[in-house]
């Protein structure tokens, strides 16, 4: 009951609640840290398997630190979030296992009808978007080498930038092809490749197409805020039950003091990239620790939530910076395999309804 009263009091906010005319949800998925009790080690650590090799690719024994790392116990939060209004909309928690594709599916009925989900290269799959694009929902998600583009299946009448995924269970499966459109855009580094298939009656631009994918980035800087600035990179509770108690009251806790300051700036008009959120919680923090204290008139709450904004001088280049924290997991490498599609694929293509592209 508490999700929906956030949820609905998101929706009030009607000026941010579309990107380029779509509704738009983020989704991502993050571990977090529990002690080692007995109890998060049978109730959360990773699975392990008899047969799981010990040795690198390179003939080379796990470091005893990663092994430690490989075994520790750890919850697995999966949250749709909203881009414009840079608040979460659901998360799912389960073991460090879990599939956070599985968890977006779970939450699909949550998001209103005709929305975008945005999402990195972990969210590629025939099933997953499959199930997606039936409900209704469109789907931008970032592809690398370990996919393969279709084009020429004869399948719909096809432009330059027009591709299908349909892998071969799925064709042996006797499944359609799914349509999407491909754009490629200039990273820092190399080129992204995005395949995107937008809600009927939507369209977007490959500009827009590019903006609404940089809009995915706030989802990374909510759990910057949720793990380092609320302190909620490693739990407290020893026990398991306890622990995921802790953490959704935490993420309901973050959300509301986000809603409620993002509300404050909206009032004012300022823009909601601006907002801190460590001097958020600075600020309800001071407001709680002098409860019992006359407020001063020049210092309400209100008025501090209009000061806690992030500073407009140009941050300079963190690229060199050795952080401890820093992922060792590198993207897929490479573009996707574009190939043209055979004569047998074409005539089993041929034998589905055809489609009409979106987006």
């Amino acid at each position: 009951m508490l999700q929906q009263a956030l949820r609905q009091r998101m929706q009030e906010m009607t000026a941010q609640w579309t990107l380029h005319g779509l509704v738009v949800f983020g989704m991502d998925g993050s571990r977090i840290d529990l002690p080692r009790t007995k109890s998060h080690e049978q109730a959360s650590a990773p699975s392990r398997t008899p047969s799981r090799r010990t040795k690198t690719a390179r003939g080379k024994r796990r470091a005893p630190s990663r092994q430690k790392h490989a075994s520790h116990p750890q919850l697995w939060l999966t949250t749709l979030f909203h881009v414009s209004l840079h608040l979460p909309w659901n998360w799912r928690i389960g073991p460090a296992d879990s599939s956070e594709r599985s968890h977006v599916l779970d939450m699909l009925e949550t998001l209103p009808d005709a929305s975008l989900l945005l999402g990195d290269a972990g969210f590629v799959g025939y099933d997953f978007a499959q199930t997606v694009l039936t409900s209704g929902r469109g789907l931008l998600v970032r592809v690398g080498a370990n996919v393969t583009l279709w084009k020429q299946l004869g399948y719909v009448r096809e432009s330059m930038k027009t591709v299908s995924v349909w892998p071969d269970q799925a064709a042996a499966r006797r499944d359609p092809p799914l349509v999407f459109r491909h754009v490629v855009v200039q990273g820092p580094r190399h080129p992204i490749h995005l395949i995107v298939s937008l809600p009927p009656g939507q369209r977007l631009s490959d500009r827009q197409v590019a903006d609404v994918y940089r809009a995915r980035w706030v989802i990374e800087v909510f759990y910057r805020h949720f793990k380092q600035t609320f302190a909620r990179r490693k739990l407290r509770s020893h026990a398991a039950d306890n622990a995921r108690v802790e953490l959704e009251w935490s993420l309901v806790g973050l959300w509301s003091l986000l809603l409620y300051a993002s509300d404050e700036l909206n009032r004012q008009e300022i823009p909601l990239e601006r907002l801190s959120a460590a001097g958020s919680l600075r600020a309800f923090r001071q407001i709680a620790r002098d409860y019992y204290h006359p407020a001063e008139t020049s210092n309400t709450l209100r008025q501090r939530l209009r000061r806690a904004l992030i500073d407009t001088y140009p941050r300079a280049n963190k690229a060199s910076r050795d952080y401890p924290q820093k992922k060792q997991t590198r993207p897929t490498a490479g573009p996707p395999k574009i190939l043209i599609a055979s004569q047998s694929q074409r005539q089993l293509a041929r034998s589905f309804p055809p489609l009409t592209i979106k987006g």
